[in-house]
């Protein structure tokens, strides 16, 4: 149960407790209990007119155990349904979208457990085949630069003197000629100036591999119209997807490379 899926938090906690073992039953006891006030207020609350205040919301926040943004989002749920003007609920329903981004952020999803230096970050997202080389020496085994120039069809020159980089930022290991990887994911803001060129290494490198699709394979073009409301939805949906695939690439054998190009824009406002 998300809390950024709902703009009211009567019916977030109401869909919360009902998702309880047994329906929830006993859950408003204890929530009232955890927020220091009869189990007539909190009824009073969550089915009537009454609202928390904004004590009993950080209360109930701690209850639920909510981060630092979803503790945020609850609080400007409850200012916004407590405001009596529309122009100061616009200010709070602003903030909550806010919110509900930075939760979907990609960043979010994909949590970075290195930050290269800026040196660093110049060169390996320079060309595509930096990333490619630390993730091939992700295998048990390592892999030596012959058989990665073999695999991926690079000059053993350049092989070499990328995996001479790659060991220099921390992010593969040599060991008797072999070069493995520490397992260390690297994530770069969107904000960057080096995201293009990322974004655009990647995808011309799958761009070659058309002429040469395997049965295996699978590439999907559809340009398409819809609502402004299904689109942000088709993007948390993606996001979500995303971080699925994170989840099981993490504890997966390195075995083969694959690259991942999802592309989600908007092309033109038509209203």
């Amino acid at each position: 149960m998300k809390i950024f899926d709902f703009e009211n938090y009567k019916a977030y906690v109401t869909a919360l407790v009902s998702s309880r073992p047994k329906n929830g039953h006993g859950e408003y006891s204890r929530i009232s209990k955890s927020l220091r006030i009869h189990s007539t207020t909190v009824s009073q609350i969550f089915k009537g007119d009454k609202h928390l205040t904004l004590d009993q919301t950080h209360r109930l926040a701690q209850y639920l155990a909510l981060d630092t943004n979803e503790t945020d989002y609850l609080m400007n749920m409850v200012l916004h349904e407590k405001s009596e003007s529309e122009d100061l609920k616009s200010v709070f329903a602003r903030r909550m979208e806010e919110l509900k981004l930075k939760a979907d952020s990609l960043q979010s999803k994909v949590l970075p457990n290195k930050e290269l230096s800026a040196p660093d970050k110049a060169v390996f997202y320079s060309q595509w085949y930096y990333s490619a080389l630390n993730l091939a020496s992700g295998r048990p085994q390592g892999i030596s630069p012959d058989e990665a120039a073999e695999k991926l069809k690079l000059p053993l020159r350049t092989v070499k003197e990328a995996y001479k980089y790659l060991k220099s930022c921390g992010l593969c290991r040599e060991k008797q000629g072999r070069y493995y990887s520490e397992n260390i994911r690297t994530h770069i803001d969107r904000k960057s100036p080096l995201a293009t060129r990322h974004h655009s290494n990647w995808r011309l490198k799958s761009i070659e591999g058309l002429d040469h699709l395997k049965k295996e394979d699978l590439v999907f073009t559809a340009p398409i119209t819809l609502s402004k409301k299904d689109a942000k939805r088709v993007r948390k949906e993606i996001l979500d997807l995303i971080g699925s695939i994170a989840k099981q690439v993490e504890p997966s054998p390195s075995e083969d490379l694959y690259c991942l190009n999802i592309d989600w824009t908007q092309l033109a406002e038509l209203k």
